[in-house]
């Protein structure tokens, strides 16, 4: 399911899928980076540094697993923090309906 979040400030509109995120699983850290979130893609990287060390590489799995399922909540929420809103009221009840708020 996808939502459209728009700016405040500037008035972008983007389009941002809620819930498992398979471009996530597959492609990890080049997510966040793909989209200019440092934040994400900082805690990712450090999580797979130090997962990746403590278990010898086996533990990147988790990772993956782990960021595909939360991601996209943890990315919608941020943005919402950082002055996005909903774009129409069906947003704002999707996102609702997910619990997410700012």
């Amino acid at each position: 399911m996808k939502i459209k979040l728009q700016n405040v400030n500037t008035k972008v509109i983007k389009e941002q899928k809620i819930g498992w995120s398979w471009t996530q699983f597959f492609w990890g850290s080049f997510v966040p980076l793909c989209k200019a979130d440092w934040l994400g893609l900082l805690i990712e990287a450090t999580a797979m540094i130090v997962i990746s060390a403590c278990t010898y590489g086996f533990g990147s799995i988790l990772i993956f697993i782990g960021f595909g399922g939360f991601y996209n909540r943890w990315y919608v929420k941020r943005q919402l923090q950082n002055g996005w809103i909903p774009y129409t009221t069906e947003d704002a009840e999707v996102l609702q309906q997910h619990n997410i708020t700012a």
